[in-house]
Parts: C-alpha cells; structure tokens; sequence
C-alpha cells in the first residue's frame, strides 16, 4: 500500500521538503474525538508538538553505525538483534513506517522506509558482522529520503501511531539526504555475500569494488605543505623577505601528533634530495627521527617544467588512493578536481575528499600541531560510479528546487548538504518532543554538543 494510504492519496506533484508541513497534503481519515490539551507554540519555536498528527500504524526504529551504515546502503536491509524478531514481525505491516538511525555523533535520523517483505532470520548471512539476525529489506516509503540531525539517540524499540506520527514531524523539520545516500538507495541491491568485516582494504591497496573498505588507520602526509605552515605561522617566516618556507621541525610536531595521539600510519610525501632548515641547521638528509615515524617515505622526483610544478600534490593523491586511506594536506586541490588526467583516481577523489582529506593547524602562539576533525561522521562509503555521479548531481539540483538553500552547495564535489546545514532543536523543541514521545529520561541518552 502506498505511504499516505491509510490517511488518504498524496498528491503527486506535492513537493515534500523542509518548509513543507506534510499534514497540509493529507485528508485524514476520521476518528474518534479525543480530546488532548494543545500546548501553545513559544514565539519563533517550531509546531512540532503542536502542529495536528496523523494516524498512524505502529513502526519501528532501527540503529546503525558507521560500519553498518555501509552494508544497510548496499543490501538495502535493516537489523536488530535476533530476539526481537517475533516482535518486530508483529508491527512491520506493510502500512508500518520504519525509521533509521545513525548513532555516530551527531545521531542523524533516516526516514521514513517501509518493509518489503516479512522480516526473518539472516536475509543476508554474514550482513552486520552476524550480529544483528533479526532482518527485514526495506526501501525508502518516500522520494526524496529525508534526514534530520538529533540531539538525542531514540532506543532501537517499537513505537506506537501517535510516536511515529512525533518522528515524522521531526523528519518534516529536516532536509533531503545527501545525493550519495539518494542514489545508493535507487541503486540495485547487491547480490555479493558480505565480506567479513576489516578496517583495511586487504593487500594495503585500493580495490574498485564497491563493498571495499577505507583504511581510516593511515595517512598519507605531504611534507611540504606542514613544513611550510609551521615556518610561515610559528616561526613567522616571509617569503618576499628571502625567508625559506619550511623547517623539519613543523613535520616533526606533525608525526607525533599523527602517531603518537591519534595511532595513525603515517607515509611522507617529499621532494627527493630536499635540503631545508631542521631548527635552524640545514639539513641535507632527511632527520633519521622523522623517518623513524614513518612507515614509508616516498619522495618526488625532481622534474621540470610547468606540467610538474605540484609534483608533490599529485603524488600526494596517488599514494592515498593506492592505499585507499587519509591524506594530510591543506591544499584544496581545486584544481586536480578539474585537472587531474587519470578519470578514476579524479572521481576518487571527488567523491572520498570530505571524508578522507585531514585538516590542521599550528598554534602560533605555543607552536603546538592539531588537526581540524569538524563534526560530521566519518561515514565508510562505497565509491559511486560515473552514472551514479551524473544522477546524483541531478538529483542535487532537483533538491535545490525544492529547497532554495541547497543551491550553494550543488558545485561542491559531491554537492550533499553537510551537517551544519541541518536545523538544530531549541532545547524547548527538544524537552516537548521527548515527553510527547513518552520517552523516559532514563532511556535517553542524551549528547553533549562537544563530540566525544
């Protein structure tokens, strides 16, 4: 039965995106008059708890991590543990809206889905690591799927009518997911088994199938842009004044950092034969500390001409593709977006920068090294195709036409909003919608805006 079915026919050019209250395109089916006391709405607060509900079946929440948000966007199946399955079997009707939760920082909220088949016993054995047994196939009830950031991580339970009613409320305050996520649910349904779970891509490298993993345990660091950062920030050096842009010491604080703290792997990217300060003493080696750090350091050869003047970016990229993994480097790479030749390793990085590029910083006050982790969740995504990529930059315009303030994203390499573009609750939105959806404080687990 199509989503809307039981409260009556959804109009099919009705636009549903934020902005849009979704119960002004519905005729609800009578009920009972049961009268309920209607909080008044604090001036400039949304009508969340306010606004009237629909009826509903009952549905259910289901949780994933950043694993297993992967296995869910290939499989397009949802799990829980094996013990809920007579109940789960119970309230996922065909009617019954399902909703998906991200439990990485800040929890994100999919939804709504709708169950395509009954749920059973490992519909794909292996999915979720063979953790969670009880599994149902699901597709999005709705185009486009929307998202919606919490404050809160909402218990993996059922949830009864006037529940999911609150939970699309809390969906119509959101946005459309990302173009990545839309496509990946369009997409068909893998039929490989899953591959036992691993952080690394077996071998070290990178493989183009798109259940391969990223290695988020390395990183790929180009020397000359930290060594130039730590002259330029803390040691205040000039280029227009003859300075030398770079000094051993800035990679130095950078590798400890990157090794010591954050328990990376770390391989250098520099020019061969480099000859710069180490703490003021020319260094015609590389420090035997520095290498020491590193797992490899590959180093750039010396060639000429204008083609090659960012020899050390381009092999900066390739390192991290060949290895699937981070790089550390502030350069935007713009350029090599547009420019660079190999169509596949450029798609790469169109489609993996935001998740796998590191950002940094030096105090330049104390001259301590830090990176810039922002707050978005490191998703482990499966590369898209050249098809998938044109069809999600359709889909980012289309989403800009329902919603003017995605425009500025569309140019973007993939053009997906990120999570700072998603509204956030007052803390008063958020104190209604936990009573309204009978939540016991002790049963939610509520999270500090500074990431964990």
């Amino acid at each position: 039965m199509p989503w809307g079915a039981k409260g009556g026919p959804w109009s099919p050019g009705a636009a549903w995106g934020p902005g849009n209250n979704l119960a002004n395109n519905w005729t609800p089916a009578p009920r009972a008059p049961t009268p309920s006391p209607v909080r008044s709405p604090t001036p400039g607060s949304s009508p969340i708890a306010s606004a009237p509900l629909e009826i509903c079946e009952d549905g259910w929440i289901f949780h994933a991590d950043e694993y297993s948000m992967q296995e869910i966007e290939a499989y397009h199946v949802l799990g829980a543990a094996a013990g809920s399955l007579t109940e789960i079997q119970k309230v996922l009707t065909p009617e019954a809206n399902i909703f998906l939760i991200n439990t990485n920082y800040p929890p994100m909220m999919y939804g709504p889905f709708k169950a395509l088949d009954t749920p059973s016993l490992n519909v794909v054995p292996g999915l979720f690591n063979s953790r969670l047994g009880a599994q149902v196939r699901v597709a999005p009830r709705r185009k486009p799927l929307m998202e919606v950031k919490l404050g809160w991580k909402i218990p993996p339970s059922k949830k009864t009518g006037e529940e999911v009613a609150q939970l699309l409320q809390l969906l119509r305050k959101g946005v459309p997911a990302e173009a990545r996520i839309q496509v990946a649910w369009d997409r068909a349904v893998c039929l490989e088994p899953p591959a036992k779970r691993v952080k690394v891509t077996p071998g070290g490298g990178r493989s183009d199938d798109p259940a391969s993993r990223y290695d988020l345990n390395s990183v790929v660091v180009n020397f000359a842009n930290v060594g130039a950062a730590y002259s330029i920030k803390v040691l205040n050096r000039d280029k227009a004044k003859g300075d030398r842009l770079y000094d051993w010491e800035g990679v130095r604080r950078c590798l400890k950092h990157v090794t010591e703290e954050l328990r990376l792997k770390a391989t250098g990217v520099i020019h061969e034969n480099y000859i710069a300060p180490d703490n003021g003493t020319l260094a015609y080696i590389i420090p035997e500390d520095i290498r020491a750090m590193c797992e490899t350091i590959e180093e750039t050869p010396r060639v000429t001409g204008k083609r090659h003047k960012s020899a050390d970016d381009e092999m900066t990229i390739k390192c991290a593709y060949r290895r699937n993994c981070r790089w550390l480097d502030n350069d935007n790479y713009r350029d090599w977006l547009k420019l660079l030749a190999n169509v596949k390793i450029r798609n790469w990085l169109g489609d993996c920068q935001e998740l796998l590029q590191m950002r940094y910083f030096f105090d330049s006050c104390i001259g301590s090294f830090d990176v810039l982790e922002g707050n978005v969740p490191k998703r482990l995504l499966a590369p898209m195709t050249v098809e998938e990529r044109e069809k999600a930059k359709a889909l980012e315009e289309s989403l800009a036409v329902l919603d003017p303030s995605l425009e500025d994203v569309i140019d973007e390499p993939l053009g997906s909003p990120g999570v700072d573009d998603v509204p956030d609750f007052t803390v008063e939105e958020e104190e209604e919608v936990i009573e309204d959806l009978g939540v016991a404080p002790l049963e939610m687990e509520f999270i500090e805006e500074a990431s964990p």
